[in-house]
């Protein structure tokens, strides 16, 4: 009887036992899932400082444009563009006496 149960038992281990996988090929997955997440992670670090950089510059470009004529004092209006001179009428326009009276008074 113990020798059946000796036989039965090495019978059973024997065909129980798994074979391990190689732990160089176990070390191999693990090391590229930890390079995977740290790829991702360094990726999603580097698009969020990014983004803040590029927001902080767009604010202060914004920022810039809006205060820009409150802050300086020395933001006046441009002169206006001055009319061309007209010609001059001293001799061409025919001289009226303010005194004369008017010749249909005279008629009267």
């Amino acid at each position: 009887m113990r020798k059946s149960a000796f036989i039965f038992l090495v019978l059973f281990c024997s065909a129980c036992s798994v074979d391990l996988p190689d732990a160089n090929t176990i070390i191999e997955e693990i090391y590229r899932q930890q390079v995977e997440e740290f790829r991702v992670r360094d990726e999603r670090e580097c698009r969020a400082k990014a983004l803040s950089d590029a927001e902080a510059h767009v604010d202060s470009i914004v920022y810039q444009l809006l205060n820009a004529d409150l802050v300086d004092s020395l933001s006046f209006p441009d002169k206006p563009i001055r009319p061309s001179a007209p010609d001059h009428i001293i001799g061409t326009v025919k001289k009226f006496d303010v005194n004369a009276v008017p010749s249909s008074e005279k008629n009267q």
